[in-house]
């Protein structure tokens, strides 16, 4: 038995040798044969399937040289005037998040797109709104309709006064406010009250001269 034991092909535990059959039931002392011939220098925890440590590094190196941003910078659609500074912001924010210049070409047409579609929805909420105040001021029976010239001329003449420098008609015009209803009657309502009262403004200006001092202009 102790002679067969020993000229098997089986092999025991502590064999190195092993028989055609049995090549791959290796024991926790056997050395396993490696790819190239030579011995595998794992413990016997490791994952003989897992990378060396030197494949690691490797890796690590392969995986920093990808990740480095591609150099490139980016031109504004010629549709789409994008300040220079907001520009250069996004070229870098793009190659940052690893994006290449194609996909970043493909970002900025997106947002130039999405900010014609948002600037579009505006521009329509913005001239329904006008719409609605003038048909408001419109149907308004004591500053629309047949009054209309009487209430332009009366607020017209309190911003004659008390707008000299006319920043505030500026201001009303840029905001689009010169058509609200609400400021219409406000300030019409001043020049109604100037005229009624023969108010004059500084350099005369803002309603009648009474009569007393047309006839009598040295009084």
């Amino acid at each position: 038995m102790a002679e067969e034991l020993v000229s098997g092909d089986g092999g025991g535990i502590a064999d190195g040798a092993q028989s055609a059959a049995g090549a791959n039931m290796n024991g926790i002392a056997d050395t396993p044969p490696t790819d190239d011939g030579g011995q595998d220098s794992g413990g016997i925890a490791d994952d003989p399937g897992a990378p060396s440590a030197q494949g690691n590094e490797a890796d690590k190196d392969a995986g920093k040289a990808s990740a480095e941003p591609e150099a490139y910078e980016l031109a504004a659609p010629e549709d789409f005037p994008l300040p220079a500074e907001n520009l250069t912001s996004f070229t870098a924010k793009a190659r940052e998040l690893g994006l290449s210049k194609e996909q970043a070409e493909g970002m900025l047409h997106w947002h130039k797109d999405f900010h014609a579609a948002v600037t579009g929805a505006m521009r329509q909420q913005e001239n329904a709104t006008l719409q609605g105040w003038e048909k408001e001021i419109q149907a308004d029976q004591e500053f629309g309709g047949s009054h209309w010239k009487d209430t332009l001329s009366n607020a017209r003449r309190a911003l004659d006064v008390f707008d000299p420098d006319g920043s505030l008609r500026a201001m009303l015009r840029e905001t689009r406010y010169q058509h609200n209803p609400a400021i219409i009657r406000a300030i019409a309502r001043v020049g109604k009250a100037m005229n009624e009262h023969d108010f004059v403004g500084q350099g005369g200006k803002g309603g009648r001269i009474p009569l007393e001092e047309r006839m009598y202009p040295n009084m």
